[in-house]
């Protein structure tokens, strides 16, 4: 038995791996100011948002819409790591994370 284990070299914006095509790491996605007290303006070049999520830590699903948005307001929430997640106009799921202080 062999066991595979693969590195990736993470940036502040963005750090996902999975074997599932729909999801990719796309450095083109920005979410800023990172770390910030409650609200992240977010974009993605290239490509518009149709929808996002974010979840925290867990994998419960915190805000979710269907629409194309330039700003997550996290101000209620506690303060930890939270993932982003936008499907954008491609077709494409990608993923960042947040810092919420």
């Amino acid at each position: 038995m062999y066991i595979q284990i693969n590195v990736v070299d993470c940036d502040k914006v963005s750090c996902v791996s999975s074997k599932d095509n729909n999801i990719s790491i796309d450095k083109q996605l920005q979410l800023y100011p990172n770390p910030s007290t409650g609200i992240f303006s977010i974009v993605q070049t290239n490509y518009n948002i149709e929808s996002y999520k974010v979840y925290d830590l867990l994998g419960n699903v915190m805000i979710q819409d269907q629409r194309y948005v330039e700003q997550i307001d996290l101000s209620n929430f506690s303060a930890g790591i939270y993932i982003v997640q936008v499907l954008n106009t491609k077709g494409k799921l990608v993923n960042g994370k947040v810092v919420k202080q």
